[in-house]
């Protein structure tokens, strides 16, 4: 209350001297309080750079510990920062971007994660690099393919993957071809799907991307699944599970989901219950309770409990969202 007094009973601009003072801080003794701490005074003090700077890095901060809400907030006043300051790279607004749109996704607000990028894309200059533009169209597809909007993922992926070269490898396109095969096997173009599977399995391996390969594997297992192999299906799931645990990725999520689903589908339901149960407490412990995969587990523990215990059993139907 002390503070707050004080605070208010300053002149205009000795509250930006003192913020400019703080800034000056912060800069020059590393590792004196947090980017959020810096990103807050840049901006008090009208140090417009600094405070863009600081706001990504915040939001970084925040994605690295689980809090995808937070590091929304803080991406949003980058975004707000680029729009209302001097012009800034646009390699810069593209990460941004997509950023800002992983975290919308990763906090529960698919719309949001749609709408950033689909701004992005019509607000962009027409000599938009052409990786560029993949980037902001393999953000448009994952939101879309991550949620119930009706998103023509393939039609992103498909226009995305001519701009970015096949030699030499590179980590977009291997998230790319990853995101192609799964939005093909979504319209059930499964043939298809395999070859760029496959494809994008072998980059994503060369590069040592672990969360690509788990992912690529993941709609894999789904395509064995689908035809007719449900305990080599298993097998992987509970592989994929398994690693991606011990790297804390949130692939573990996608698995947990899809390996419940093959339970329920096979009339394990004290199987399935206990797999999505053990998802929405993962999701919960990495802080992304409301993520895809984190609040469907959620959501499909209790509808699959319900079952359980009917004694109609697997006669009642559960209640669930499409996921890829």
């Amino acid at each position: 209350m002390l503070a707050e007094a004080v605070y208010d009973d300053l002149l205009p601009g000795e509250r930006v001297r003192i913020h400019a003072a703080y800034v000056r801080i912060l800069t020059e003794r590393q590792g004196t309080g947090s980017a959020a701490e810096l990103a807050r005074h840049a901006r008090a003090a009208h140090d417009w750079a600094t405070a863009l700077r600081a706001s990504v890095r915040a939001g970084d901060d925040a994605m690295s510990i689980g809090g995808p809400d937070e590091a929304l907030r803080h991406y949003d006043l980058a975004l707000e920062l680029c729009a209302d300051s001097a012009p800034t790279e646009i390699d810069d607004l593209v990460d941004l971007t997509t950023k800002a749109s992983a975290a919308a996704s990763a906090a529960g607000h698919p719309h949001r994660a749609v709408a950033l990028v689909q701004d992005r894309l019509q607000s962009s200059p027409r000599d938009l690099a052409p990786v560029q533009r993949a980037r902001l169209l393999h953000a448009l597809a994952m939101a879309g393919l991550l949620s119930d909007l009706s998103i023509d993922a393939l039609a992103a992926t498909t226009e995305a993957l001519p701009l970015v070269p096949a030699e030499p490898p590179a980590v977009l396109r291997a998230r790319l071809l990853s995101a192609h095969a799964l939005a093909l096997f979504d319209r059930g173009r499964e043939d298809e799907a395999v070859g760029w599977a496959d494809e994008a399995l072998l980059m994503a391996r060369h590069l040592g991307l672990r969360d690509v390969v788990a992912d690529v594997t993941t709609t894999l297992a789904r395509m064995q699944l689908r035809n007719g192999d449900p305990d080599a299906s298993r097998a992987v799931l509970e592989q994929i599970i398994e690693e991606a645990h011990a790297a804390n990725d949130v692939a573990e999520l996608r698995g947990l989901h899809h390996l419940g689903a093959l339970h329920y589908e096979q009339g394990r339901l004290a199987d399935a219950f206990a797999v999505y149960r053990r998802g929405a407490e993962r999701a919960l412990e990495i802080g992304r309770p409301w993520a895809p995969y984190g609040l469907d587990t959620r959501m499909l523990a209790a509808g699959t409990r319900r079952c359980a215990s009917s004694t109609s059993g697997v006669s009642h139907r559960l209640p669930r969202r499409r996921r890829r």
